[in-house]
C-alpha cells in the first residue's frame, strides 16, 4: 500500500491524514503546499513529505513562489537541514523546490490554482502538473488525487 493510499484510509476513518493534525489544518488551507508535498514525495514515507511543505511554510513564514526562488540558495539549504528535516535529501530537494517555485512564478503567476483555473479533466491537469519541473506522471497523479484528498478540487473524470 502506498503513501497516498494510507493517507486516504485515515482520512476515511476520520484520524489525521498526515499523522500531524496542524500539517493536515494547513494543506487544507493552502494548495501551494500540496504542490511542494508531491515535490517532496520520492524516497522517503509519503506522510513525512506531506508534514514537509509544513515545516517549510512553518520555517520561512511563507510559501510564497517568488520569494522561494529569490532567496539564497545556501540559506534555503540551511532550512531543509535544520532538525527535523525537510527531506531526507536536503541539498537535492532545496535545490529543487527553488526550481520549481521559478517556474512557477515564470509560467503560472506563482500558484497552483491558476493550473486548474479553467476547468481541465484530472487527466489534462495531470498532463500540465507532469510537465513541472521535478515532476513526472506518478507525481502529477499524486497531486491530482491529493488536491482532492485535501478538499481544494474534487477529481473530475470517472
Amino acid at each position: 500500500m502506498g503513501g497516498l493510499d494510507r493517507m486516504v484510509i485515515n482520512a476515511r476513518e476520520g484520524v489525521s491524514i498526515t499523522g500531524n493534525a496542524e500539517a493536515d489544518a494547513f494543506l487544507r488551507a493552502n494548495a501551494d503546499g500540496l504542490l511542494y508535498a508531491a515535490l517532496f514525495d520520492q524516497q522517503m514515507r509519503a506522510e513525512l513529505a506531506f508534514i514537509g511543505a509544513y515545516r517549510l511554510h512553518e520555517r520561512l513564514g511563507h510559501l510564497d513562489a517568488a520569494r522561494i526562488a529569490a532567496m539564497d540558495s545556501d540559506a534555503f539549504l540551511e532550512l531543509f537541514r535544520r532538525p527535523p528535516g525537510i527531506h531526507r535529501f536536503g541539498q537535492m530537494m532545496a535545490e529543487r523546490t527553488q526550481r520549481l517555485a521559478a517556474h512557477m512564478v515564470e509560467r503560472h503567476c506563482g500558484s497552483l490554482a491558476t493550473m486548474w483555473a479553467d476547468s481541465p479533466s484530472d487527466q489534462q491537469l495531470m498532463r500540465r502538473l507532469a510537465a513541472l519541473p521535478g515532476f513526472g506522471p506518478s507525481k502529477a497523479g499524486v497531486l491530482v488525487e491529493a488536491l482532492d484528498l485535501f478538499g481544494h478540487r474534487p477529481l473530475t473524470d470517472p
